[in-house]
């Protein structure tokens, strides 16, 4: 195991956690904090903090600040002292040492000693600041504890118990030990995990009252939500729309798709010369259940959006769809029609380029290309950054251009439909004169870097990225336009 991995695992895992702790603490302060504050010390002894902003960020800052401090004081013991209990099982001259009561006190004498002093100063700094009111440190613990003299031995234990946890707990590295025992090394290792788990309780024990808080804060938001909304019918009628919405999409994805998959890539398997796409190409199975979860993913998230769309606008909200046909005139309807095709055919070309770009498709188109012979099921199989990307722009219409419902709904289905088709793997022609058949995008899977378009040729051939016979495409050829192999004029392929 790498010798920096316990050290950036710790330090996020403590720092995070614990600031979380004293955050949630500080910024949130419940109105029912006294009545639930007997869970853990006696109510006579604690009331509700009342900082100032101010107060707040700067007692943060300090907490954050000396967790982190306390971090790197246990990744330095755990540095000085147990570079002999390194185990690396991958490593030839790997040794097991030895397990005795001599070698177990070698190696946590420090760490014992540095816990004892570091819990035994902060408990008498922390006391007395408390007795002898002075300080930051009494004006935070001021605004927690009553000003008494069992609230100063509460505060100045918890104070303690909590930094000498995280340095037990870094020192100590459960998680790593975790891993050496499934290594099956010694049991020196087994007694570090146990006194890792005391540093955890103890931590617990310095921490209980902020755990048990935000854990009863989480119950109170969870019984308002449960009386206040999900009992309201708003509510129950904007879940069944979302879930009606889901079943509609999931009908037609796996309805659709599994169709077609029986029809051809089961019933006529042996037939693939005549009908599929790449017939000498076929997707593993591996690859073909990984589309179908993630695009079965996708489609959820769509679906999600396009209820909680729907609910919005069913309730009166705002869109610039409208619902009686010749609201706008009648020879408004097919000018929508048209420039809403238009709009998502240039929207499916550019934006798919954008990230055909060299960054943007390592980092996130190229999740799309793992389907080099894809299946319907691939339509909606990619990065959910790019699927939310395409949806937005989709969504964007309804908020800008005025369009009767069933148009905007028309197009959405249309959109989907083919966007499954072309994706199928099977040789299909539209009877649409400007639907390319199904070859060009299976194209494009199988080139790479052209054929960006979905539902026209007509950017495509206006950038000149439609593919052409006498060029030569591949996943490392990027800008759409290939590598010329040919001095013979280029060729664009045929896609009727």
């Amino acid at each position: 195991m790498h010798k920096e991995a316990g050290w950036q695992r710790i330090t996020v895992v403590c720092t995070v956690s614990y600031v979380f702790c004293f955050l949630y603490t500080l910024l949130y302060l419940p109105e029912n904090w006294e009545k639930r504050a007997h869970w853990v010390l006696p109510q006579e002894v604690f009331h509700a903090p009342s900082f100032s902003w101010t107060m707040r960020i700067y007692f943060a800052l300090t907490i954050a600040t000396s967790v982190t401090l306390t971090v790197a004081v246990g990744y330095g013991l755990q540095h000085l002292t147990r570079k002999s209990r390194r185990y690396d099982p991958r490593s030839k001259d790997a040794t097991h040492p030895q397990s005795s009561l001599a070698i177990l006190l070698k190696e946590y004498s420090l760490l014992v000693v540095c816990a004892t002093v570091l819990y035994g100063c902060l408990y008498l700094w922390c006391y007395s600041r408390f007795i002898h009111k002075a300080g930051f440190t009494y004006t935070v613990a001021s605004n927690f504890f009553v000003d008494s003299l069992e609230a100063s031995h509460y505060f100045a234990w918890i104070s303690a118990g909590f930094y000498t946890s995280v340095l037990l707990i870094t020192f100590l590295d459960p998680i790593r030990t975790l891993v050496a025992i499934f290594y099956r090394q010694t049991s020196s290792d087994k007694a570090g995990l146990i006194l890792a788990a005391f540093g955890g309780f103890g931590g617990f024990a310095g921490v209980g009252g902020v755990l048990f808080l935000i854990a009863a804060d989480f119950v109170d938001i969870i019984s308002t939500l449960l009386g206040k909304v999900v009992f309201d019918l708003n509510f129950l009628l904007y879940i069944g729309t979302v879930l009606g919405s889901i079943s509609v999409t999931y009908l037609f994805y796996f309805g659709f798709g599994f169709t077609l998959h029986t029809i051809w890539y089961v019933q006529q398997k042996h037939l693939a010369e005549r009908w599929k796409c790449q017939p000498k190409r076929w997707l593993s199975f591996t690859d073909h259940k990984h589309e179908i979860l993630l695009g079965s993913f996708n489609m959820f998230l769509a679906a999600s959006v396009g209820g909680s769309i729907t609910f919005w606008i069913f309730k009166g909200g705002y869109s610039s769809l409208y619902f009686t046909l010749g609201e706008y005139g009648y020879f408004y309807l097919p000018v929508s029609i048209v420039v809403l095709f238009v709009y998502t055919d240039a929207v499916a070309y550019y934006a798919h380029r954008m990230f055909h770009s060299p960054t943007a498709y390592k980092k996130i188109h190229k999740w799309h290309h793992r389907y080099k012979a894809p299946t319907a099921f691939a339509a909606s199989a990619m990065h959910p950054f790019e699927f939310l990307t395409y949806q937005s722009l989709l969504i964007l219409p309804m908020f800008v251009l005025p369009m009767y419902f069933a148009v905007y709904v028309g197009m959405l289905a249309y959109l989907y439909y083919f966007g499954m088709i072309d994706h199928s793997g099977i040789n299909f022609s539209s009877i649409f004169p400007w639907q390319p058949s199904s070859k060009f995008h299976d194209d494009h899977h199988k080139f790479f870097h052209c054929n960006f378009g979905q539902n026209t040729l007509w950017f495509d051939s206006f950038h000149d990225t439609l593919r052409t016979e006498n060029r030569s495409y591949g996943e490392k050829i990027f800008g759409g336009h290939g590598i010329s192999n040919s001095t013979a004029q280029p060729v664009p392929v045929s896609y009727k």
